[in-house]
């Protein structure tokens, strides 16, 4: 058995899919059905240094490692769970996110990765600002959220974990803060 033509072979099947998934995502963007670019955008500004993107997708955030659970998606650098990821990073400049509703312990998880930043580290997060919404479901209308938050109430979560508020903006339907370490 040839084992340098097994690894090829392996290397090329999983490039072929990965090539597939890639014209589906530009599919996907050329026909309007992907978004999200301009809070990925504003993230990118806090993305100095050393640092982890939350629940990263497909879409990297500049220099960020990418932590998802999903191993599927392309922005993965580090695979796991926002809420408990073990793995030995830190301390970090910065953490960023546009999915910190979609985690199931919100306040575990703000928690995990305060305690995983240095002193003056940024804690960047887009999310649906929930106070926009006036139809009955709300941002829950994506089955993956699993919270929604006001101003008042994600200024509430991390204030309670030990960070200051430096940033507040609302842009269209989203909530864009930021948060340091004190």
């Amino acid at each position: 058995m040839d084992l340098k033509k097994s690894m090829i072979d392996r290397i090329e099947k999983r490039k072929s899919k990965l090539i597939f998934y890639i014209d589906k995502l530009i599919r996907q963007i050329e026909k309007g059905k992907m978004g999200g670019e301009e809070g990925r955008l504003w993230l990118e500004k806090y993305a100095i240094g050393e640092g982890v993107n939350l629940g990263c997708g497909d879409f990297p955030i500049g220099e960020s490692l990418g932590l998802d659970g999903d191993q599927r998606v392309l922005g993965m650098d580090l695979w796991g769970w926002a809420d408990r990821y073990t793995g030995n990073l830190g301390p970090l400049d910065y953490v960023v996110t546009n999915y910190l509703d979609c985690f199931p312990d919100v306040l575990l998880t703000l928690r995990h990765w305060h305690n995983m930043l240095k002193i003056g580290g940024k804690i960047a997060i887009v999310v649906p600002n929930s106070d926009v919404y006036t139809n009955n479901s709300g941002p829950f209308s994506n089955c993956h959220r699993l919270h929604c938050f006001s101003p008042s109430t994600l200024r509430f979560y991390l204030e309670k974990i030990g960070f200051k508020i430096e940033v507040v903006e609302l842009v269209k339907n989203e909530l864009r803060v930021v948060g340091v370490k004190i």
